[in-house]
């Protein structure tokens, strides 16, 4: 699997970075949703922080996509944050 292969965003790299950890960093000042299609969270919104990791043992090299999301509920000022594996 090529990381080529995966979506790309508002920001992307092309090819490996190497490193120990990931930040990353939304300031969200105003924020404003309504979709009257979807009935569980009509005014919902989301930003999402992905990464794909890399695991090398010595039989398979697997590969993570990891997603923190934060989801917000604009009509009354709430988020809640989600963590995928």
């Amino acid at each position: 699997m090529s990381f080529a292969n995966h979506p790309v965003g508002i920001s992307s790299h092309n090819g490996p970075i190497y490193t120990n950890a990931v930040l990353g960093f939304v300031n969200v000042t105003s924020l404003s949703a309504y979709n009257s299609s979807y009935k569980y969270a009509p005014y919902g919104a989301s930003v999402q922080l992905n990464v794909v990791t890399e695991a090398i043992t010595p039989y398979q090299t697997y590969y993570f996509w990891l997603q923190n999301i934060v989801d917000f509920l604009t009509n009354n000022d709430t988020f809640s944050i989600e963590d995928n594996i």
